[in-house]
C-alpha cells in the first residue's frame, strides 16, 4: 500500500516546499480519500479534495450528503441535498474551483457531471 500512496506524498511535500517563505494567504486542506492507483491521477485527487472541502465549509452545502470523484478532470457529484438552491450552489462552487500547485492551475476539463437529488 506504501508503495501506492508515495506519489500523492511527494506531491504535498513539493506543494508544501514550493510555498514556503512566501507570505501569501495560505488555505489548508485536509485530505480523506481512498487511493486506487489505477482509478486516479494526483491531479483529480488534488481538485477532488478542494472541491470536498468547499462544499463542507459552505453554509447552504455543508450539512448535505454529496459525494464528489474526478475521473480524468471530470467532475462527478452524488448524493442528496435539502433544497434545490443546495444543488445549485454545489455545482456552481464544483463547476467553477481552481486549483493552484506550484504555479501550475488545476481545474476541470469538461463538463460537471450532476446526479445530485433534492430531498427534504
Amino acid at each position: 500500500m506504501l508503495r501506492k500512496t508515495w506519489p500523492i506524498g511527494v506531491i504535498l511535500i513539493t506543494t508544501l516546499v514550493g510555498c514556503a517563505g512566501r507570505n501569501k494567504p495560505v488555505v489548508g486542506l485536509d485530505v480523506d480519500l481512498y487511493l486506487h492507483p489505477e482509478a486516479t491521477q494526483g491531479d483529480d485527487l488534488i481538485l477532488q479534495s478542494a472541491i470536498q472541502k468547499e462544499l463542507s465549509a459552505n453554509p447552504a452545502t455543508r450539512d448535505d450528503i454529496i459525494h464528489v470523484r474526478v475521473i480524468e478532470g471530470i467532475i462527478f457529484l452524488s448524493g442528496t441535498v435539502k433544497n434545490q438552491n443546495a444543488k445549485l450552489i454545489a455545482e456552481d462552487l464544483a463547476a467553477k474551483i481552481e486549483v493552484a500547485v506550484n504555479g501550475r492551475s488545476i481545474k476541470t476539463s469538461g463538463p460537471l457531471k450532476s446526479r445530485l437529488e433534492v430531498n427534504p
